[in-house]
């Protein structure tokens, strides 16, 4: 073969050879991409798997009397251990309750809080009777000892669901009635059933109560109590802050709506160590304060708890909007008109509402 016919004939083989390998490059790539698009086409006939939440289990944090409650470490936390990874647990209602009351309310009719355990502690309950707090089922659950008021119930709940809490858990009381319920009755279904969860989630903690009336703008004055105080809580509340919350500084005003009923979120409960709660309840179990007062110092200590300042009272008009969808209210900074007026005493008539007070 002629040398001229040799080189074109190298020449157009070579150039054969690349065509070649870029259509076989193009044919491969089609095909990726044909697969890619089936199996996200398919991606609904595929079983659904159980939720997973990578608990992160923050840091302890100290409150510094001033700001909002910080970490004390900026460093990364070390990723999740097999027993930090939980599937989802449904929310959760915790009620302190006594024998006597009558919680059937709770049990259905909030379409709000549809699917959510219940979890009723009767503080009084016999001895002998057995049960845990982990039961999502409407038996009662019971506490080590009936003492500080509903601050046993709640620290009894997050002690022992500590590694497996809920998204959202709302702590309150076990009476529909009631006379510090945030409502022109003192109802608490509606309550609830305005309720909005997705506040709480935003917040870490919320108080299910706004108006200003009994909490707010500042309940007590821990570092410099009125000589004519008669309130024997605020006069015990500098030292059982020192006790409850060591090497943090007193603040000099503490102030929320009253009456401990809130929500708090997973997140906000563990943003202190287990260790931090069994404190609080030892402490509770140990001291001699009476029952009622020891009980008022956690009811003014939930906030700070959970992250918020010491002196916590969103105005009236921000918090009826955001914690129920009450946003058109007529509303001074700490009430907003026709939603609660304190009541004449502390236990509602006998078949209220429809028994009034001069019935």
């Amino acid at each position: 073969m002629p040398p001229r016919i040799e080189r074109l004939a190298i020449r157009w083989l070579v150039r054969a050879t690349v065509v070649a390998l870029v259509i076989v490059v193009l044919y491969n790539t089609l095909q990726s991409r044909v697969l890619d698009s089936a199996l996200t086409s398919h991606d609904g006939d595929r079983p659904s798997k159980p939720e997973i939440i990578f608990d992160t289990r923050p840091r302890p944090t100290q409150y510094d009397g001033q700001a909002e409650v910080k970490s004390e470490s900026v460093n990364p936390l070390p990723p999740p251990t097999i027993s930090e990874v939980v599937l989802q647990r449904p929310n959760a209602l915790v009620v302190a309750s006594l024998q006597k009351d009558n919680t059937t309310w709770l049990q259905s009719g909030i379409d709000n809080l549809s699917g959510w355990e219940r979890n009723i502690y009767v503080v009084d309950a016999p001895s002998t009777s057995t049960s845990t707090s982990t039961s999502t089922s409407t038996s009662a659950l019971k506490v080590p000892r009936n003492k500080g008021r509903e601050a046993m119930v709640y620290l009894t709940f997050i002690i022992d669901n500590y590694g497996h809490l809920p998204n959202v858990t709302l702590f309150m009381h076990s009476l529909r009635y009631q006379w510090h319920n945030d409502d022109p009755i003192y109802d608490g279904l509606p309550i609830l059933q305005n309720l909005r969860i997705a506040h709480i989630e935003e917040e870490g903690y919320a108080s299910m109560r706004c108006c200003w009336t009994l909490g707010c703008p500042e309940e007590m004055h821990p570092n410099n109590v009125p000589k004519r105080s008669d309130k024997e809580s605020e006069k015990e509340y500098r030292s059982a802050f020192l006790e409850l919350f060591p090497g943090v500084t007193v603040p000099d005003a503490v102030g929320v709506a009253c009456c401990a009923q809130f929500g708090a979120t997973r997140a906000a409960i563990r943003a202190r160590p287990l260790d931090d709660y069994v404190r609080y309840r030892q402490w509770l179990l140990d001291t001699k304060l009476k029952d009622d007062v020891s009980g008022r110092i956690l009811e003014y200590s939930w906030h700070i708890i959970f992250g918020k300042k010491a002196v916590h009272c969103p105005s009236a008009r921000e918090c009826y909007c955001k914690t129920f969808g009450l946003c058109d209210l007529e509303c001074d900074r700490g009430t907003c008109e026709g939603r609660y007026t304190l009541a004449r005493y502390s236990v509602l008539p006998d078949g209220w509402p429809e028994v009034g007070w001069d019935d």
